[in-house]
C-alpha cells in the first residue's frame, strides 16, 4: 500500500509503502514501456502451529519492554528520543516476533532471515538471544555511562 509519495527533480519520487503482506520474488518482470518495476511474487504465512507455542513469546515480551526501558535511560542507544516512537507490543506471538524483529538495529541480512522465517516459535526463539545480548548491552552501556559521571570513582572519593 503507497503510503506517501514525493516528487523529486527530473521525475523522480521517492515513495514510502507499507507491506500488508509477505511474499517471495519468483521473478522480475522486464518491460521498457513500463516506467516502475515489477514482479512475480508468492505470497506466503507462518506455518500453521501444530503444538501450541511454547510460551516464549512472554520471555520476549518482557525482554523487549526491559531493552526498550533500558535504552532509553542516560547513556543508552535511545536516550532522549521520543517515546511515541516505542511500538505497541502485540499480545499475540506471531505479530510480535514481526515487531520485534522491525524494532531491533540489527544489520539487515538478519532481519531479512527472520522476515523469512515460517516457523514463529524459531523466529521468537532467536529474538530471545538476540534480546537477551542487547539487553546486556544497554545495561552495561548505561553503567558505564552513569560512572563515567562520577569519572570512574563510583560515586566515592
Amino acid at each position: 500500500e503507497i503510503v506517501l509519495t514525493k516528487s523529486l527533480a527530473a521525475g523522480r519520487s521517492n515513495i514510502l509503502s507499507l507491506g500488508l503482506s509477505r511474499f517471495r520474488l519468483i521473478r522480475v518482470i522486464e518491460d521498457d514501456e513500463k516506467p516502475y518495476a515489477q514482479a512475480e511474487v508468492e505470497t506466503f504465512e507462518d506455518d500453521p502451529w501444530v503444538d501450541e507455542l511454547d510460551g516464549r513469546g512472554e520471555s520476549v515480551r518482557a525482554l523487549f519492554q526491559r531493552f526498550i526501558t533500558v535504552s532509553r535511560q542516560p547513556g543508552g542507544q535511545h536516550a532522549g528520543k521520543d517515546a511515541t516512537a516505542t511500538p505497541d507490543i502485540p499480545e499475540n506471538d506471531e505479530l510480535l516476533s514481526y515487531t520485534v524483529a522491525a524494532y531491533l538495529e540489527v544489520d539487515l541480512t538478519r532481519k531479512q532471515r527472520w522476515l523469512e522465517m515460517t516457523d514463529t516459535n524459531l523466529r521468537l526463539r532467536e529474538l530471545e538471544a538476540q534480546l537477551i545480548d542487547l539487553v546486556g548491552l544497554e545495561e552495561r552501556r548505561v553503567q558505564i555511562h552513569q560512572l563515567s559521571r562520577t569519572n570512574g570513582h563510583g560515586g566515592s572519593h
